[in-house]
């Protein structure tokens, strides 16, 4: 275990730009640590080389965050790039409640990002009185190191008068109207499997899970004859993270890749099994299975 790197005397040091290397902060308290796995590592280690850290598809340069590992624009794969770690405050608040001992009241806000457009990250503001946290703000970033994770936190930056500059852009739209069903009597009471796909399998790919299961996905949508705008609904398992001994890639993450507004979806606690719904509705009394 890593013992934490103390502050400077002089404070952390302004970025200059993506490879600068701003002086860590000192630990202020017991902050629960993210899990670190293949999709978030370069986020939440970057700071060790002074990097913040995005991800951006490889194909169309399109920032996202948190990494969904495939474009949703294009399904390109997505790898990481460091950005300035410069930002503006596009909203803030303080937080009162202490959820563990020691944590005073500290202010939150949503930084947007300059060098990486649409991309707002939910963090602490440091080296600033909680009462003073404003909105329309600019700062830089300054890591706090934690075991083997350097949690990137925003001060304000003295440098904002001198020409560095954020364009802040009119933040997510409103999500598209969803598909509502036709008719109370729907059609995955009577399903029928019309594509099957697969992903590479084995015990050790170098690919994360959510990777294998949008080509699994997509294989199945072309093994149908369909594209991704048929799809109505989604059955996923276990269908969300936090299950013990289950990994990620469940209604949510397919939606978002994949870009489908579904009607319907099952993702697993609903009923017991893969495809529970489908067969539960299936197998009713009067209610053929195909």
């Amino acid at each position: 275990m890593a013992n934490p790197v103390p502050t400077t005397p002089s404070g952390p040091a302004a970025p200059s730009g993506p490879l600068a290397q701003p002086a860590p902060l000192a630990p202020t308290a017991a902050w629960p640590l993210p899990e670190l796995d293949q999709a978030n590592r370069a986020f939440w280690t970057g700071g060790r080389l002074g990097h913040l850290t995005i991800a951006s598809c490889s194909t169309c340069s399109k920032a996202w965050h948190p990494s969904l590992r495939r474009c949703p624009d294009c399904l390109g794969p997505v790898g990481d790039r460091a950005v300035a770690g410069r930002g503006v405050v596009v909203a803030c608040t303080v937080n009162h409640q202490a959820w563990m001992p020691g944590l005073a009241p500290y202010p939150i806000a949503i930084v947007e990002l300059a060098g990486a457009s649409g991309v707002r990250l939910t963090t602490r503001l440091a080296g600033i009185d909680p009462g003073r946290a404003r909105v329309g703000m600019h700062v830089r970033v300054a890591f706090e190191r934690r075991e083997d994770v350097w949690l990137p936190l925003f001060e304000p930056d003295p440098d904002a008068g001198a020409g560095v500059g954020v364009v802040v852009s009119a933040g997510p739209g409103p999500d598209a109207v969803r598909r509502r069903p036709l008719a109370a009597d729907r059609y995955e009471s009577r399903a029928v499997i019309s594509g099957v796909g697969a992903s590479p399998l084995g015990r050790r790919l170098p690919v994360c899970e959510l990777d294998l299961t949008v080509d699994a996905c997509r294989a199945a949508i072309d093994d149908a004859g369909l594209t991704r705008d048929d799809i109505d609904g989604l059955s996923a398992y276990p269908g969300v993270s936090g299950a013990p001994g289950y990994s990620g890639s469940g209604v949510r993450a397919l939606e978002q890749v994949l870009r489908v507004r579904p009607a319907w979806h099952c993702g697993a606690r609903e009923v017991p099994g893969q495809l529970g719904g489908v067969v539960d509705l299936s197998a009713s009394p009067g209610k053929p299975f195909t």
